[in-house]
């Protein structure tokens, strides 16, 4: 009877710090005014899809294109996605994020000038569309073992990462290139390279939590 009731104590326990740790880590966009709240699934890999939650802005008087990332959640009912099958901290694993939101733009709400005929031909006369993506510049991991699924949270920080990238059409699909990237701000965090299981690589700080928090900001 005490190990049932130890059992039911410690699951209880456990969601109450999961519920707390996601309200804790809710979304905030920039400017709730113009910035917009979703999510969408995208593919990592032919076995993996995450969940990416953010906020994005597109206006039509100056062409701006603005994606704030907010947290990722990979699930674990799927074959690549296991607890720590991802590597999080790859840049391959931020850049399908970033590529995949910005080709995703024009089926948001607010972004429909964002299709072929708003972005110039890449081997057109006219300059590309630009697209910026913000984010905190230190993320960390948590597994949630009651919700069965790895979260991909900001750390408490100032500091900001952005990215910038410019689009254009090829005749049959966007084109997007990375210009620069820049951390506003100083973190302080590690970067987080590849490595298995989303392993650090720093050779100044070579074995960390795995938990720690880290720069994905490339």
């Amino acid at each position: 009877m005490n190990k049932i009731f130890s059992f039911i104590i410690i699951t209880f326990t456990l969601l109450i710090m999961s519920n707390v740790e996601s309200k804790g880590q809710a979304c905030s966009c920039p400017d709730s005014v113009t910035y917009t709240k979703t999510s969408q699934m995208i593919q990592y890999n032919s076995n993996c899809f995450v969940i990416v939650e953010f906020c994005y802005f597109c206006s039509p008087a100056t062409l701006e294109r603005s994606i704030f990332i907010c947290n990722i959640i990979i699930p674990w009912n799927q074959a690549g996605c296991s607890w720590d099958g991802v590597d999080i901290g790859s840049q391959v694993f931020w850049e399908t994020i970033y590529v995949s939101l910005i080709k995703k733009l024009p089926s948001l709400s607010g972004c429909e000038d964002y299709e072929p005929c708003g972005v110039y031909p890449c081997d057109g006369p006219f300059p590309n569309r630009f697209v910026e993506i913000k984010k905190a510049a230190c993320f960390r991991r948590v597994v949630n073992p009651i919700l069965f699924q790895t979260e991909i949270i900001p750390c408490q920080t100032d500091a900001i990462c952005k990215i910038e990238y410019c689009v254009c059409w090829n005749g049959t699909d966007y084109t997007v290139n990375k210009l620069n990237s820049s951390e506003i701000g100083t973190s302080g965090c590690v970067k987080r390279v590849i490595g298995v299981g989303g392993g650090y690589l720093d050779p100044l700080n070579p074995n960390p939590s795995p938990d720690a928090c880290f720069s994905p900001c490339y």
